[in-house]
């Protein structure tokens, strides 16, 4: 596996993932509203090409094959961080943070946030994330959990 930045032409790739992943596997966590709301079938093209461009994205590679993605905002927020639905388990999101975490402390960070799904939560926390609060977020008109959590940086 390599990481490597994110490039425009992955973004159909990305888009894929992101669905399939957030349908195959938060449907044991969410109900097919919540998913649907949270993956639609139509998501929207400039959007994505917007936050990818704002946010620092890292792609997970395998023999050519996206494996999984990550974004930090420039405000220190790990704004996504997904791995393909085939490939849970492997260390691809931990080495996607590591990653995340060490370009976010050569930029100075101190802290890093995320609201995690339900399904990243347990991920986060044992990572070195703290759980500040449950939060229910507008999403297409419902209103779906996640988790408000923070990591303290090492010097």
């Amino acid at each position: 596996m390599r990481i490597r930045p994110y490039r425009p032409d992955d973004l159909p790739r990305l888009m894929r993932l992101f669905r399939e992943t957030v349908h195959m596997v938060g449907a044991g966590h969410y109900t097919p509203e919540e998913l649907a709301a949270w993956a639609p079938e139509d998501l929207d093209l400039d959007r994505w090409k917007d936050r990818l461009a704002r946010n620092r994205a890292l792609i997970a590679e395998d023999d050519g094959e996206i494996s999984g993605f990550a974004e930090l905002s420039p405000e220190g927020v790990v704004d996504m961080l997904f791995v393909h639905k085939d490939r849970q388990g492997r260390g691809i999101a931990s080495a996607l943070l590591a990653e995340l975490e060490a370009e976010a402390g050569k930029a100075g960070f101190d802290l890093l946030t995320t609201q995690a799904s339900r399904i990243a939560k347990p991920f986060f926390l044992s990572r070195g994330f703290a759980l500040l609060a449950a939060q229910r977020v507008e999403c297409r008109g419902l209103r779906i959990e996640n988790f408000r959590m923070e990591k303290r940086l090492a010097p």
